[in-house]
């Protein structure tokens, strides 16, 4: 072999050492540890900023509802004869999504929402924005319960008209914004308008419109219009024994908590008035009994139905139209709640007196 001609031998490869394994692998496993918290915190925040924006969706579409309706708020609750074929002016018997050449009547249609969805052709899981909870919600039954030409009943707590009612992700503060028959708005109301109101000041205790004198707001960018909100399934419930007006729905046999509640109630104790004539002395909502420290496995009424699911706060949307996550102690203001309130532990006295002391 000529001299200028040199072997090449490869180099011997040397392995990793079990020790050294044993090091990449628990470098890798502390990486994964240091980013898994910040993957779900940052997944975490970017459901929150959705909800954010839905929410800010519904506060516009509220908005025009009252523009479109002579500056009048949205009905939390509508009074019962509203929800039925009238022959008055009041007509709030939104289209049946599973038909809609009829509309709804009945129950399902006292709470805001299917009047909603009918005014602003939301899809329904623009409602209801859990998709879990959605796709469950639609596997209840659709078909109505009773059928005439023109409307189709549901009063069946286990469909999925009755579902969407009762539990959209966003409660309404009905009780004082746009009333709530249940809890004492609309005393004389019947098929041709919400009736009078009682001459003393005191008894107008709820915003209905943006303009009209007493009722006016005056506190827009104070004043809470939705939140988030949770309650147990209706559909585990005992119609006679939730009936109408059943917010939050009493403790069912099966107790699953569900996101979504048609009404959120205030943190101390308001009006409640019963569904016909003129007598409203139907006692008064429970004030919120729990601490500030939130838990998603508790009752619901010990918070009013509000959901504080992003690190114990709640998204919260105002008559202005914005936006932000407000604490449980932060909701505990009864100035975000009620324009009459003039101090965060204003309560409301029982028959209907308005007062500013606590």
């Amino acid at each position: 072999m000529p001299q200028h001609v040199r072997s090449f031998v490869l180099p011997r490869f040397r392995g990793f050492t079990l020790i050294e394994l044993l090091v990449v692998i628990g470098v890798i496993a502390l990486l994964i540890g240091i980013l898994l918290p910040s993957l779900a915190k940052a997944r975490e925040t970017a459901q929150q900023v959705k909800e954010q924006a839905a929410c800010s969706e519904k506060i516009e579409s509220w908005a025009n509802y009252a523009m479109a309706y002579q500056d009048r708020l949205l009905p939390g609750f509508a009074h019962w004869s509203w929800a039925h074929p009238s022959p008055g002016r009041v007509d709030m018997m939104p289209p049946d999504p599973a038909d809609p050449r009829r509309v709804l009547e009945g129950d399902v249609i006292k709470s805001w929402v299917w009047r909603l969805i009918g005014y602003t052709e939301f899809k329904p899981q623009e409602v209801q924005l859990d998709r879990v909870t959605y796709r469950s919600f639609s596997t209840r039954v659709k078909t109505p319960s009773s059928t005439t030409s023109f409307t189709n009943i549901y009063d069946n707590q286990q469909s999925y008209q009755y579902a969407l009612a009762k539990h959209p992700t966003f409660g309404l503060n009905a009780v004082y914004v746009g009333g709530s028959h249940m809890h004492g708005a609309w005393p004389t109301g019947d098929g041709n308008g919400p009736g009078s109101m009682p001459r003393d000041p005191n008894g107008r205790f709820y915003g209905r419109s943006y303009v009209e004198g007493y009722h006016e707001v005056r506190t827009p960018s104070r004043l809470l219009v939705f939140a988030g909100a949770r309650d147990f399934d209706v559909f585990h419930s005992d119609r006679a024994g939730h009936g109408y007006t059943a917010f939050p729905i009493p403790r069912p046999s099966v107790a699953n908590i569900v996101p979504g509640s048609s009404i959120i109630e205030p943190p101390r104790p308001a009006p409640r008035g019963r569904l016909t004539g003129a007598n409203t002395n139907g006692g008064r909502t429970t004030a919120w009994v729990a601490s500030n420290r939130f838990n998603a496995r508790a009752n619901p009424a010990d918070w009013g139905c509000v959901n504080a699911r992003w690190g114990g706060k709640a998204t919260v949307g105002h008559v202005d139209g914005h936006v932000k996550a407000l604490s449980i102690e932060e909701l505990r203001d009864m100035t975000r709640w009620s324009n009459n309130a003039g101090q965060p532990d204003w309560n409301y006295q029982p028959g209907n007196q308005v007062t500013r002391n606590p």
